[in-house]
C-alpha cells in the first residue's frame, strides 16, 4: 500500500489508467481511477494543509443528509506555502489529464463522441473551487480554492483512520476506546496532513465529477483535558496506608455528642455582593482656642495733695 501512494505535491498524470463505466446502484455510473504501476485506486498524500473542518451535508430542505465532508483550504498569496503551491499545481494538472482522457474516451464515458472540449468544460464540475464574485456565479479566480473530500461512514462505521504527529491513533474504526469519531479531531482551522483516495469518475445527470475519500489524516495530538484523569500524584506510603485503612462503618459515621457540624453553603451560584465604597476619613484638624485679648491695665495717676500751710492769726 505505502508504495503505491503518490506524493501530492509530484504527481505523475501518465500512472493514471481507467476501469470501464459501471453502472452504480444509487444511479449514473462510474469510472475507476487507479495508479496502474500498482493496480490500486489512486492515492495520494497532502502536505500540511488547513481544512475548514468535517461537516454533515444538508439537503434542498436544510435537513441532514448523514453525509460529511470536510475542505482544504489552500494558502493565498498573503501567506505563501512552497508545498501547498506544488499540490496545487498538481492537482490542477490531475483535472486537465482528466478532462483530456474524457474527451478521448466520449464515447464509452458519455455514449457519443464529443470533439469540442469546451462541452467537455460544460459537463465537468470542478474539483478546485474558488469563491464566487458576489451576487454572481462566476468564480473569483485571484483568491485560493479549496478542495472538499469525503468522510465517508457507511452504516455507521466510519472509515477515516485519525493520528497524532506521532503515529498514535487518535481513531481507529473498531478499535479506538471511548465515543468518539473523525469529527472530535477535524476541526475548523485545524491543520492536517491527509492521505486521499479517489472514490472514482462519476457520471451523473449528463455531468462528471471526480470524488476524493478520507484515508488518514494527521492531526495536532489534543491537550490533555482535567477532566476523566487523576493529576494527583499519590506518594507510596500514603497509598499504602489508604490500602491499609479498615472499611469505615455506618455506625462511625454519627458525629459525637459534642460535635456540631458546621455547614457552610456553596456560593458559587450566588451574585457576588455589591462592594460598599467606603468614604475616606479625613482627619479633623484640632480646633484653636482663641485666647481672649488681655487688655493692659493702666494704672491711674495718683495726683498729689499739697496741703499749705496755713499761718497762724
Amino acid at each position: 500500500m505505502a508504495e503505491a501512494i503518490i506524493d501530492g505535491t509530484n504527481i505523475d498524470t501518465n500512472a493514471f489508467s481507467y476501469s470501464a463505466p459501471k453502472a452504480h446502484e444509487s444511479g449514473g455510473k462510474v469510472v475507476n481511477l487507479y495508479n496502474k504501476y500498482f493496480k490500486e485506486s489512486l492515492t495520494i498524500s497532502t502536505p500540511l494543509i488547513l481544512t475548514w473542518g468535517a461537516q454533515e451535508g444538508m439537503d434542498q430542505a436544510k435537513k441532514p443528509t448523514g453525509k460529511f465532508t470536510m475542505s482544504l483550504q489552500f494558502p493565498n498569496a498573503d501567506f505563501p506555502n512552497a508545498d501547498c503551491e506544488a499540490f496545487l499545481k498538481n492537482m490542477r494538472a490531475l483535472e486537465a489529464k482528466i478532462k483530456a482522457d474524457g474527451l478521448a474516451n466520449s464515447k464509452e464515458w458519455f455514449g457519443k463522441v464529443i470533439t469540442n472540449p469546451e462541452i467537455i468544460d460544460e459537463k465537468f464540475n470542478v474539483m478546485l473551487r474558488h469563491p464566487k464574485f458576489k451576487g454572481t456565479d462566476e468564480p473569483d479566480t485571484s483568491k485560493a480554492p479549496t478542495l472538499t473530500v469525503k468522510v465517508p461512514c457507511w452504516k455507521g462505521v466510519w472509515k477515516s483512520e485519525i493520528y497524532d504527529e506521532d503515529g498514535e491513533p487518535l481513531y481507529v474504526g473498531g478499535k479506538t476506546t471511548g465515543l468518539v469519531t473523525p469529527l472530535d479531531f477535524l476541526k475548523p482551522k485545524t491543520h492536517v496532513i491527509c492521505l486521499l483516495q479517489c472514490g472514482g469518475i462519476w457520471f451523473v445527470n449528463g455531468k462528471f465529477s471526480i470524488t476524493w475519500n478520507l484515508k488518514q489524516a494527521i492531526v495536532q495530538k489534543p491537550k490533555a483535558s482535567m477532566e476523566g484523569q487523576c493529576f494527583i500524584k499519590l506518594k507510596t506510603a500514603d497509598k499504602e496506608k489508604l490500602k491499609a485503612l479498615p472499611p469505615v462503618e455506618q455506625d462511625d459515621l454519627e458525629p459525637d455528642d459534642g460535635a456540631v457540624a458546621t455547614i457552610v453553603e456553596d456560593s458559587d451560584d450566588e451574585e457576588p455582593p455589591t462592594p460598599v465604597v467606603q468614604k475616606p476619613v479625613v482627619a479633623e484638624k484640632p480646633a484653636v482656642v482663641e485666647k481672649p485679648a488681655v487688655e493692659e491695665t493702666v494704672e491711674p495717676v495718683k495726683k498729689k495733695i499739697v496741703r499749705k500751710k496755713t499761718e497762724p492769726l
